[in-house]
């Protein structure tokens, strides 16, 4: 697997990049990657534990609920949340 490190003056507040959803697949040596099925924008938290996508995102992929659960939101204020969370898995064709 291939790493990269590039170094900034300044300290980022965000890393914004292109994400690409794919079919999933086991890739294996020297494999190509499968398909690109949806491109779009993301922010992303380098130190989060889970992945929350918008409700936009959920309905352009197809995907629907099959399990419910929630994370505990943490505030900048101080204020905590129990937030309810749908899992999603992409609809079988």
């Amino acid at each position: 697997m291939s790493t990269f490190k590039k170094e900034y003056d300044v300290q980022a507040s965000a890393v914004i990049t292109n994400a690409l959803v794919m079919v999933a697949d086991e890739l294996k040596e020297g494999a190509e990657f499968p398909p690109c099925v949806y491109t779009e924008s993301a922010a992303w938290d380098t130190g989060a534990e889970i992945t929350i996508i918008s409700p936009r995102l959920v309905e352009t992929l197809g995907l629907v609920p099959h399990n419910k659960g929630e994370f505990m939101a943490h505030h900048q204020q101080g204020r905590k949340d129990n937030v309810p969370v749908p899992y999603t898995q992409r609809r079988r064709r």
